[in-house]
């Protein structure tokens, strides 16, 4: 499908269609013209040669001509119109597609090609009222004014289409805007998931990294050790570089700032806290059946899901149940799962509270640097289900 090249912003290009149906509706309009000029002509049969000669012109040249120049009224917008319009002066086929030029030319909205084509127009109809004369001729100060009255209509019936034009091309580069800005958020968002994931875990790592490099200097530098000594200390170092390792594995690859002074982590042990805190927002029912307890960074992880879970109801379902939920063993995925009800409270006005999503963007982020995945989506009771699992490596102690 081709199209044409356009004027200015807010002018939709013309598929190969679009360019016909204007055609063909021009070139019906203009036969029906030339008939109903042919049978007001006060003697049809009688037709002077000057006339005669003047209706075959028209059907085999001027007409022809005036079609022809519609498919150029989008690449030479004023020329054309000018053209087609002063054709219509001895014409009756080009008469509409002049006026189909002069809708065209008024969707542009530019007073200084609106105004000489809608003179041209005027002019012409009157000079065809005189070159077909017809039974009962109206005087020209009533033509002039009917003139007039039909090329306003269509010239504001042209800067009707060109606003309206306008609105949807601007309504459509703000969309475009608006997703771009979208995709820019998302992708700050889960920068900022991972240097958050990356201040919370910075202490731990070096904590175990510490261990790993002190036991290592004992076994290096102290020859009289034991035998059991000697395994007790490999086991603390084997210990501490397997949890330095799977805390490496989350913050792998992401940059992040140096966060001096800040509080302690939570845990798991923190969501009965957690729970109380949010029931004074509404009902909320916290299940947890865990065989031992998580790694501190999987408990983060398990807090911030909870957390952003509880965040998101009181948002998007005010006063509804929540339930959480909370299980897995060593060796097995750890699952959370926050499901909420259907909203019983009506928010009105501005005390209704939005959201960008961008919180499900950061737990997305979260569960796959954990090396896990993240489910949620609308419930069949019309409430939210959000769901994530995480992997639980398993101990030695465990095993």
């Amino acid at each position: 499908m081709t199209t044409t090249p356009t004027g200015p912003p807010g002018q939709p290009p013309l598929t190969r269609w679009g360019h016909t149906w204007r055609v063909l509706v021009a070139a019906v309009a203009g036969v029906v013209s030339l008939l109903v000029v042919f049978a007001e002509m006060p003697d049809p049969d009688a037709l002077s040669d000057r006339l005669s000669l003047l209706l075959v012109v028209d059907v085999f040249v001027l007409g022809p001509l005036s079609l022809g120049l519609l498919l150029l009224h989008r690449r030479l917008p004023m020329t054309v119109a000018l053209v087609t319009n002063a054709l219509g002066a001895v014409s009756g086929v080009a008469g509409p597609a002049g006026l189909v030029t002069l809708v065209s030319v008024a969707t542009r909205r530019r007073w200084r090609e609106i105004v000489p084509v809608a003179l041209v127009s005027v002019s012409a109809g009157m000079v065809f009222e005189y070159v077909y004369p017809s039974r009962d001729p109206l005087e020209w100060w009533l033509l002039l004014p009917l003139l007039c009255v039909l090329v306003g209509g269509l010239v504001a019936w042209g800067l009707y289409l060109g606003t309206r034009r306008e609105l949807v091309e601007s309504w459509r580069l703000r969309a475009e805007a608006a997703d771009r800005e979208q995709a820019v958020a998302a992708e700050r968002a889960r920068e900022a998931e991972r240097a958050r994931i990356a201040r919370e875990m910075h202490d731990v790592l070096a904590h175990r990294l510490s261990l790993v490099s002190m036991h290592a200097g004992v076994l290096a530098f102290r020859a009289d050790l034991e035998p059991g000594e000697v395994r007790s200390e490999a086991r603390v170092i084997a210990e501490a570089s397997r949890q330095a390792l799977d805390e490496l594995r989350g913050v792998l690859g992401v940059l992040r700032d140096s966060d001096a002074g800040r509080p302690p982590q939570p845990t798991v042990a923190d969501l009965a806290d957690l729970v109380d805190q949010a029931r004074t927002a509404g009902p909320v029912d916290l299940e947890t059946r865990l065989d031992g307890e998580p790694p501190a960074p999987l408990g983060r992880h398990v807090y911030r899901v909870v957390q952003e879970g509880l965040t998101n109801a009181r948002k998007h379902a005010p006063g509804a149940a929540v339930t959480v939920r909370v299980t897995g063993r060593p060796g097995d995925d750890l699952e959370v799962e926050v499901r909420n009800g259907a909203s019983i409270v009506v928010a009105v006005g501005a005390g209704a509270p939005g959201g960008s999503g961008l919180g499900l963007v950061g737990l997305a982020e979260r569960a796959s640097l954990a090396g896990g995945r993240m489910e949620s989506g609308r419930t069949a009771d019309g409430g939210w289900s959000l769901r994530v699992l995480l992997p639980w490596p398993a101990t030695e102690d465990h095993d």
